[in-house]
């Protein structure tokens, strides 16, 4: 509820911790500042009452944080620092909070001493993620086929344009049932992509740091590997919002999209600033980059699509030569990938081939069409921003 914040708010069942937090509130001259209760009993309470700046709540288990954290995240204005206590002593879990933005963790019991510090350690200055005059650009990626390395040049291109140009970037697997993003940088899917296409109206900057993925500081991954017996909504609606929000967010928005033309993937495509296309020298994948070209340009009055011509040399004797597949494509071809075998090995181990394979062939080529989408001129080293409950818009 809106009003000045209080200094402090807990609640905690541990009995330890309870008297340390008891005895921090009584040195500050803190009243009425501790209760005994649960992190349900806090969402209740603060549904009603003034907000803390510091908030103090007990989690059981690793397993149950995610929703607790979501639904306390509804209630929560973005200026609360939330401090979360537990038992649990997994190092993944400590590490996952800090991603998502909590203050600190403390392991109980705690003394008074480890929540004093977390209360009056000094807080860094948060850097806006888009400078004034910035803007933000959306690249989305489509295979003319199935297979042709169409998540494999967006995830390796999304590694260069986050980690050596510093450019703050979002990237999206908008295929929820088949899409293989998680995979490739193995990271476990992450949450909510269903509910973004589904309920748009939740989309907001706290809820996009509660599902996207940090894979490093500039870039962040919304994947998802629902089952197949889900339905997901193809609504232009949700990946409309779900834009608008990456966009205050990111300087570049990178979206792997599903081989199908469906609402949802149209609005992708119309909201697109560039659209890349990944084929391959066969007849079938020229007769689709037709297709394509021709929707592109003809139904969607987008400019002509990038086309890189993935896996060249993979089956040299049953190809078609570069010139004829730009003659017969009717169009220039802008980039030529050659086959790269370890970007099987590579995708097989869960490793991105510009991180472990330095001296493959086809970086130089990636490399170039990372320049040809976001140019060195442009790029700007972005610091990440902090916090799990900030910028409610």
């Amino acid at each position: 509820m809106p009003g000045p914040l209080l200094p402090f708010l807990g609640f905690i069942r541990d009995g330890a911790s309870l008297d340390a937090a008891r005895s921090i509130c009584e040195r500050e001259g803190w009243k009425n500042a501790v209760y005994e209760g649960s992190i349900s009993e806090a969402i209740d309470y603060l549904r009603e009452h003034a907000q803390p700046h510091y908030l103090l709540v007990e989690i059981s288990s690793a397993d149950e944080a995610p929703a607790l954290l979501d639904k306390l995240a509804e209630v929560c204005r973005p200026e609360v620092h939330v401090i979360v206590a537990g038992k649990s002593d997994a190092y993944s879990f400590y590490m996952w909070l800090k991603e998502i933005g909590i203050h600190g963790y403390l392991l109980e019991p705690f003394t008074p001493e480890a929540l004093e510090a977390l209360i009056h350690a000094p807080q860094a200055t948060e850097a806006p993620a888009q400078a004034p005059g910035e803007s933000s650009r959306i690249v989305a990626f489509m295979g003319t086929r199935g297979g042709v390395g169409t998540t494999t040049i967006a995830s390796n291109l999304a590694n260069i344009i986050a980690g050596e140009k510093g450019i703050k970037t979002a990237l999206l697997d908008l295929d929820a049932h088949f899409g293989t993003m998680a995979m490739a940088f193995d990271i476990e899917p992450g949450r909510g992509l269903k509910d973004a296409l589904e309920k748009p109206a939740r989309i907001d900057g706290l809820f996009l740091d509660r599902v996207m993925v940090k894979y490093h500081p500039n870039l962040a991954i919304l994947s998802a590997e629902e089952s197949l017996a889900t339905a997901i909504p193809h609504t232009p609606q949700g990946i409309t919002a779900l834009l608008e929000e990456l966009k205050r967010q990111h300087r570049a928005i990178l979206i792997d999209l599903p081989r199908f033309i469906s609402p949802m993937t149209r609005a992708a495509l119309e909201q697109a600033d560039d659209i890349v296309l990944i084929t391959e020298p066969t007849l079938l994948s020229l007769r689709d980059l037709m297709r394509q070209h021709d929707f592109i340009a003809g139904e969607l009055k987008k400019q002509p699509p990038v086309v890189v011509a993935n896996r060249e040399g993979l089956a040299s004797k049953f190809e078609i030569k570069r010139n004829d597949l730009a003659k017969h494509y009717g169009h220039p071809i802008a980039f030529h990938m050659p086959c790269m075998m370890e970007a099987f090995s590579a995708t097989a181990a869960g490793e991105m081939l510009v991180e472990t394979r330095k001296n493959s062939a086809g970086l130089a080529v990636l490399h170039a069409l990372a320049d040809h989408l976001f140019s060195d001129d442009a790029a700007a080293t972005e610091t990440e921003k902090k916090g799990f409950f900030r910028k409610r818009k």
